[in-house]
């Protein structure tokens, strides 16, 4: 769906990923080059990068069959699972205004989306946690990935020297936001520690690639809030839905004056374990705000084959300023997104299903979310 000039949160964390284009790693011509070695451009302009870790053995192509790992360490029950999940903060109700946003977020000050480090498996093989007895495995599943474009009108502006190698690095790598899950035999599921980001190139797509300093500054505007209580047993801890916010700025334009500004935002993502006993590993679905949270989207399911070539959310953008020299750029701003979703449907509307209305109790969310990716509520509008 295209939403001009709105921004779901989802594309904005890629969109960052083009301001951190290092020019002086991949540039064609040797000029270029000379103007960093000769000392025009100082050294302390120079992005910094991280350093690559060792990758990890037997890399394997996402497209493989996933197969469980068993590793040294053993969990005997799901009350131990139930521990490592108690890290994730438990919020009684959904933060939908900017101010409780901003408390949750307090509360949570170690909730920061963290990126893979360089060199780890984009797709890992699953891991086996528990017994032979008591089969409990830990799979780190990807939740959405996003991709960018320039702007049609913005890339007859971009600066002759640079410009392929900016559209180059736009179109070579991807950002996968992925969430760690442990899973027992009996189909119950759960979400456990920290959201994670694998930055992905092209040149190799089945490892995380060497990220540039903004990258983890951009992951780091994602946080995890908190999960809601089981809607199904209060008592139960499983964390099945925890809820995120992403910090940005929005782009508007004024009407009046014909100018744009900018306005600090939230918009809200939430991850839901579908319940599925057939399936071979947990399915989650995605949903996110857009619009300044006015509007409510399930996200189209990630296909792992297709994370560089088919990615969920497309951004088009354009960079506010070029500095050195009029070749670097900075400040990139969404001009228009292009979501792959699977329904679309005015915030308020959710709203007053979860709160119901007279005679009609409300619905607990994760049924709700069940529903929605379902179909059995609300009629869809597919978008490709």
């Amino acid at each position: 769906m295209n939403h001009p000039r709105t921004f779901i949160f989802l594309s904005v964390v890629g969109l960052l990923i083009a301001a951190a284009i290092v020019l002086s790693k991949k540039v064609p011509q040797d000029e270029m080059q000379l103007l960093f070695s000769k000392g025009v451009f100082p050294q302390s302009l120079m992005p910094k990068r991280v350093e690559p870790a060792a990758p990890r053995t037997g890399p394997h192509s996402v497209d493989e069959k996933l197969e469980p790992v068993v590793v040294d360490q053993k969990i005997e029950s799901w009350d131990e699972v139930l521990q490592i999940t108690g890290s994730i903060p438990r919020i009684a109700e959904i933060p939908w205004e900017r101010a409780e946003i901003e408390k949750a977020i307090r509360a949570n000050s170690g909730g920061k989306c963290r990126l893979l480090p360089p060199g780890a498996e984009v797709v890992p093989l699953p891991t086996v946690l528990g017994t032979s007895e008591n089969p409990i495995t830990s799979f780190r599943q990807t939740a959405f990935v996003v991709g960018l474009k320039m702007d049609p009108v913005a890339r007859r502006t971009l600066p002759s020297l640079s410009k392929s190698s900016i559209e180059d690095y736009l179109s070579q790598h991807t950002l996968a936001v992925q969430a760690s899950v442990i899973r027992a035999e009996s189909g119950n599921s759960t979400f456990a520690g920290a959201v994670q980001a694998a930055f992905i190139s092209r040149s190799s797509p089945t490892t995380t690639a060497v990220p540039e300093s903004m990258i983890g500054e951009a992951i780091g505007n994602i946080h995890i809030l908190g999960a809601l209580p089981n809607s199904d047993d209060p008592e139960d801890q499983t964390a099945r839905t925890i809820i995120l916010a992403f910090a940005y700025s929005r782009d508007l334009l004024s009407q009046a004056t014909n100018t744009l500004s900018t306005m600090p935002d939230y918009e809200l993502l939430f991850m839901h374990l579908v319940k599925d006993d057939m399936a071979d590993e947990p399915v989650i679905a995605t949903f996110a705000t857009t619009d300044g949270r006015a509007t409510f989207q399930e996200i189209d399911p990630v296909n792992n084959s297709s994370m560089l070539t088919n990615p969920d959310v497309v951004a088009s953008i354009r960079f506010e300023e070029f500095k050195m020299m009029g070749l670097y750029p900075a400040d990139p701003v969404v001009t228009g997104v292009k979501n792959r979703v699977r329904f679309s449907t005015p915030t308020e509307k959710i709203r007053q299903q979860l709160r119901g209305s007279g005679a009609t109790p409300g619905v607990p969310l994760q049924k709700l979310l069940d529903e929605l990716h379902e179909g059995t509520v609300l009629a869809r509008s597919p978008t490709r």
